[in-house]
């Protein structure tokens, strides 16, 4: 279907006659005319009629103004849409990240950001199957997971695990600043289910030291953990920021029972999440998505350093 003879016909529609639209449209009165009997022809539909040198619309011709409108309005969007896609530029992405990565990472960053940047609409997936919505139409994925070969990745940093205490706990009371692993299985603690990755970490680094936990529970969702760790159900480790008045310590995986470190075991430093930020190569905003991206890092630090040893939650 002809476009410009649709442009011609709602030109018409909003004149009211064939010689105003055709003042309007810039081309002469008989030509106007011809566009529109040739529409008519194309719809094989009667549009107007004459009705004392003014054009009314048929029955068949109102029901075609909505659609003609719509489809002129489509047109310009895939205009648009399609000059994005030439030149790499962005107007609308989608961010694919765990609950907690959105809560507390992504949804702060957004509010940084200035009009003129694109509208991020992000989707709340679960850790273990991040990257696979980069093929069913997400264009950015933020995961605590390695990223896979196929796509390109930043490191948005290492982030500590933390363990919440109430705040009279001894560990609050001598103001530690960091616990042991040895230390820390001996309380009762709350974690992450097996679905998260932060208790895999857990998990794994009590494994390598020959610990077990003393006393486990379960709990998916960390302001709740933190929540219970602040009226005394237990430890809660998770990489929730700090809330409720509960008292956050780093966890080492090596020191004695007392949370003394040697020297070299001090400087592994506490057990950690790395988050990584991914997308396809071949996206046509791929340098706009890396232009996000390092925004995001600058974001990242800066928040780390304004926080004083508090965490953003990821996984």
């Amino acid at each position: 279907m002809n476009l410009r003879r649709i442009e011609y016909f709602l030109s018409v529609v909003d004149a009211g006659t064939i010689t105003a639209a055709a003042a309007h449209c810039g081309i002469a009165q008989p030509a106007l005319s011809r566009h529109i009997q040739a529409l008519e022809g194309e719809v094989r539909l009667k549009l107007f009629y004459n009705n004392r040198n003014r054009l009314q619309l048929t029955p068949a011709g109102r029901q075609f103004v909505s659609m003609a409108r719509a489809l002129l309005t489509m047109s310009r969007h895939v205009e648009t849409v399609v000059g994005s896609l030439a030149s790499g530029h962005i107007t609308r992405l989608h961010l694919g990240a765990t609950p907690s990565t959105v809560r507390y990472m992504v949804a702060p960053f957004l509010a940084t950001l200035p009009s003129t940047a694109p509208t991020v609409l992000t989707r709340e997936v679960d850790h273990y199957h991040v990257y696979d919505t980069l093929q069913h139409g997400i264009d950015l994925v933020i995961s605590p997971t390695p990223c896979p070969k196929e796509y390109s990745f930043r490191v948005l940093g290492h982030f500590p695990l933390r363990a919440y205490v109430k705040g009279d706990h001894a560990w609050a009371q001598a103001q530690r600043t960091h616990v042991t692993l040895r230390e820390l299985v001996a309380e009762r603690v709350l974690a992450h289910s097996t679905r998260g990755v932060s208790r895999h970490v857990l998990d794994a680094a009590v494994a390598r030291q020959g610990l077990r936990y003393e006393h486990l529970d379960e709990c998916d969702d960390g302001s709740t953990m933190v929540a219970l760790s602040a009226s005394g159900h237990g430890v809660a480790v998770t990489t929730d920021p700090a809330q409720y008045g509960a008292y956050g310590v780093e966890i080492m995986e090596v020191g004695d029972a007392t949370g003394t470190l040697m020297q070299d075991e001090a400087d592994a430093g506490p057990l950690s999440l790395t988050l990584y930020a991914a997308w396809d190569p071949e996206h046509y905003g791929a340098t706009t998505i890396e232009g996000l991206v390092g925004e995001l890092q600058a974001h990242l630090k800066r928040t780390r350093r304004s926080m004083r040893g508090s965490t953003v939650a990821y996984g």
